[in-house]
Formats: C-alpha cells, structure tokens, sequence
C-alpha cells in the first residue's frame, strides 16, 4: 500500500498514484491518499504521486522507487513421512514424498538424480529398495520470477537384514511335517 498526504489552499479535486507510466485513482481517507498494488514483479518498481486541485493545477513528485526481491522458495523433502534420513532393511517399500512450501509451480522428485514424480503443492512416489546401498531422495524447486530455486535432500540407507546368531548351520536342518485330512502326509526340510 503506497500513501501520500496532499494538502492545497484551496480544494484538492483528484490524486493519481502513477505506476508504470499509468495513472491510477488514489482513495482519500482525510488528507491521506493511498493506493493498493497486489503481484508486483521482482525488480526496481519507480512511481510518483501527481494531484489536481480544483483550478486545475497540477503537481507531481519526484520519482521515488523501490526494489522489490525475490521471496525464498521453499520445499520439503519426506521418507516414510519424516523429513530425515532412513535406515531401512532390503526389500522394503518406501514413500518418498515432497512439497512445495513456498512459491508457485512445479516441483520435483528425484531419486539419486533420476525424475520419479514431478507436479505442483505434494508429489510422492512409493518404491521397492531391493538392493543394499544409500540412495539420495531429493525435493527440487527452480523458483520463477518472484521465488528462488531451492531443494532438500535425504538418503535412504538400504542394508541386508541380520542373520540369527547363537547357532552353527548343523542347528538350522527345520522340518515341517502337515496331515492332510485327504491322506498323505508332506514334509518340507530347509537348511539355512
């Protein structure tokens, strides 16, 4: 919101906020004159107050100006619902997911740098880690004219389960023996 007092000897009759070289009418409130400009690009903005009094003369101020910045972007990045890393055994599904916070457009889901999913506010993408290894999960932004470009990564560490300890391979022979009431009898041997 952009405010001028303009005063007069005689009667002030119309105040313009000028704003990218067009005029447009301030609202009075007393002496005070204001205008409201909503999505403003980023950049230098330069505007001037010109006012007419009621015989016609006119006077304007100099230019005054402003810079206007970018706003941060901001995303986030989940797996599994956490925005951390994950340790997770192999052979485990798990949801990766990402939002955009702050800013307008697309954001993106990578998993060690290839795209899985792309789109705008909440994206995911639900995979199968079936091979030991840490992998990155990254939450990526480009921003636009009003937003930075940013991103937040995790990883997913994947690790082979742990064996049973406290028995030689002699102590693993497991029978499993099933009466079908049809006849016969089926017996399964595993040796782990």
């Amino acid at each position: 919101e952009f405010n001028a007092t303009v005063t007069d000897d005689i009667l002030v009759d119309t105040v313009f906020f000028e704003y990218d070289e067009v005029n447009y009418t301030a609202t009075k409130n007393g002496n005070v004159y204001n205008f409201s400009l909503y999505d403003l690009p980023v950049g230098l903005i330069t505007y001037r107050w010109i006012a007419n009094d009621s015989t016609n003369n006119l006077n304007a101020t100099e230019n005054s100006s402003y810079t206007i910045d970018k706003a941060a972007g901001v995303v986030s990045t989940f797996i599994d619902g956490v925005s951390a890393n994950k340790n997770v055994d192999n052979n485990t599904n798990v949801n990766m997911s990402g939002s955009l916070d702050t800013g307008i457009g697309e954001i993106n889901l990578l998993q060690d740098g290839v795209l899985i999913n792309n789109g705008t506010n909440y994206i995911s993408n639900v995979s199968l880690f079936d091979v030991t290894g840490v992998y990155v999960v990254n939450t990526t932004y480009a921003g636009n004219e009003n937003f930075t470009a940013t991103s937040e990564a995790f990883t997913i560490t994947v690790s082979a389960p742990a064996g049973p300890t406290g028995f030689s391979s002699d102590d693993m022979l497991i029978g499993y023996n099933f009466d079908f009431t049809q006849g016969g009898d089926l017996t399964f041997l595993f040796r782990l």
